[in-house]
């Protein structure tokens, strides 16, 4: 079962009824982009704290990133990990077969993060665990929650600056066309 940390926002009541004012789509463009921004952070911290003793090349950390999801619900999510295929290949693993994320090391063998960022993170029956996501969560969720809210309210005060300038110029569209 994968780990989760979850962020949750209270005190934002205006800012989820200016929100409601939006198109559907357009509030999904909004939370896509603050959720993005507000996970910077956290995956800035887990690089910094893998790139110590946990790794022999460098890959892990290279692979490490975001990715967004937003569920029919209308629920936005970041996820961040190490990047990587979506589902495992079958066979022998090429750097063709699990494309960006797939490095070649030293040893002349394809290594995947995606495939072991896990091990890492929680340990085996063979090797401890050395965490680097959840520390990172746990020291940057108060920035992370903080530049969320500034992103929204800018990009909504954004929005709302065009919509207000639209608004004046059909407004005007009567009177020019009467």
């Amino acid at each position: 079962m994968a780990a989760q940390a979850a962020l949750s926002l209270t005190g934002v009541k205006a800012l989820d009824r200016t929100l409601a004012t939006l198109s559907v789509k357009m509030q999904t463009k909004l939370l896509k982009k603050a959720v993005r921004v507000s996970a910077k952070p956290i995956v800035d911290k887990a690089k910094q704290i893998v790139g110590g003793a946990a790794e022999r090349f460098g890959f892990l950390r290279r692979s490490l990133g975001v990715r967004l999801r937003t569920y029919p619900s209308g629920n936005t999510v970041a996820i961040i990990g190490a990047r990587g295929p979506r589902r495992r290949t079958r066979g022998k693993i090429t750097s063709a077969s699990v494309g960006d994320f797939a490095f070649e090391g030293p040893d002349g063998r394809i290594h995947v993060p995606a495939f072991y960022a896990h091990h890492v993170e929680l340990g085996t029956v063979f090797q401890g665990a050395q965490p680097f996501l959840r520390p990172a969560f746990e020291s940057r969720k108060a920035e992370a929650k903080a530049r969320f809210q500034s992103k929204a309210a800018e990009d909504i005060e954004k929005q709302a600056t065009i919509i207000a300038a639209v608004a004046a110029k059909l407004a005007t569209l009567p009177a020019a066309l009467g």
